[in-house]
Order: C-alpha cells, then sequence, then structure tokens
C-alpha cells in the first residue's frame, strides 16, 4: 500500500508539472502534497519538471521489482504506463512549442480586411439594397473566423477560451485519490461564470 500511495501522488505531481510547464508557471507550491523536499529542491533546477517527475517514477518501480516488492510481469505494465504519460506530455509541448510563422497572423488580418473592404463591390450589382445586410454578415463570419485564429494558437495558456488545465488537473488528482479508497479530496473546480480554468 505504501508503494501504491507513494506512485499515485507521483502521477498526481506528473499531472500538476505538467500543466504549471505548459503554462510556463514557475512555482512548486502545487507539488509540496506530493513529493518530497529534497526532490521538490531538486525540480527548482529542472527546464522539463514532469519528465524529471517520470524518471523518479521509474526508479522507483525499479527499486520496488529489485526488492520484491513488484512482480516483474506488472513492471513492464507500470513501465508502459509511464511512457504513455511522456507520450502525452510531448504531444502537448509540441502543440505549445510549435511556432506560428510571424509573417500568418499580420497575412490573414490583411487578407479578411482587404476582402471584407473590397466585397461591397463585388456584390452591389446583385445584392441592390441588400448589399450593407450581406457585407455585414459576410464580414462578421470573416472577422469571427480570424478572431478563433487568434484565440486557438496558444490553447495552454489562461485566457476563457484556453483549455481548462486547473480543472482537468484537478480532476485527474480527485480520480487517483479516489481509486486508492481516499475520502479527504479537495473539491472539484466549478465554473467562474460560464469558464473554466
Amino acid at each position: 500500500p505504501a508503494l501504491q500511495a507513494e506512485l499515485v501522488r507521483r502521477v498526481i505531481a506528473f499531472t500538476h508539472a505538467l500543466r504549471l510547464g505548459l503554462r510556463g508557471i514557475d512555482d512548486l507550491s502545487d507539488l509540496k502534497s506530493f513529493l518530497s523536499p529534497d526532490e521538490l529542491a531538486s525540480l527548482a533546477s529542472e527546464t522539463t519538471r514532469p519528465s524529471a517527475i517520470s524518471k523518479g517514477t521509474a526508479d522507483l518501480i525499479q527499486r520496488a521489482w529489485a526488492r520484491g516488492w513488484v512482480h516483474p510481469l506488472h513492471v513492464g505494465l507500470l513501465e508502459q504506463s509511464l511512457v504513455s504519460l511522456t507520450d502525452i506530455q510531448g504531444a502537448c509541448e509540441r502543440i505549445k512549442n510549435t511556432p506560428i510563422p510571424l509573417s500568418y497572423t499580420p497575412l490573414i488580418h490583411r487578407i479578411v480586411a482587404v476582402y471584407c473592404y473590397g466585397l461591397p463591390f463585388g456584390v452591389v450589382s446583385e445584392g441592390g439594397a441588400r448589399t450593407p445586410f450581406v457585407v455585414l454578415v459576410v464580414s462578421y463570419a470573416f472577422f469571427g473566423l480570424d478572431t478563433i485564429g487568434d484565440e486557438i494558437e496558444q490553447p495552454f495558456g489562461t485566457d476563457d477560451n484556453d483549455l481548462p488545465l486547473d480543472q482537468m488537473s484537478r480532476r485527474s488528482e480527485v480520480n487517483l485519490r479516489q481509486r486508492r479508497g481516499e475520502t479527504d479530496l479537495p473539491p472539484l473546480l466549478e465554473p467562474v461564470g460560464e469558464f473554466l480554468s
């Protein structure tokens, strides 16, 4: 049970560290409940903290196997779970670190502006008196899509439309702790207005 509790704490720490890393937050206070003070101190100098936590978890699994606490058949399953977590981390970091070409945003803004400016001249012969309405609807759609493009460039931030990483990591923590039979659980995060953080 102690080994199981330690593994669960480490997975929770990984989840919170991934959230903090994706948001660029350099604060380890959310990890204090899950890792030893020595490990927290060593994480301060790490550039990729979730990877360091995964490495520590892999070391723990190997030590537990060497002591006979983990059946040899289960070691592979535990290590495969770590590989899955690392794959998720890598995918998220690729999304975060993939640069948007510098010319992309200004080019899209200009194309939308020029198109919407020239639209009345293109539809006036067919639209007649309805031209302002047609231009308004089409321009609204194009400027809306342009704004959506700006919003989804960084999905891991803290804007209202970004992924609710706080809520997701808290839900993972609660689910993992419930699997262990714990009852003193942190509350799930509720939306503030219409948005989760």
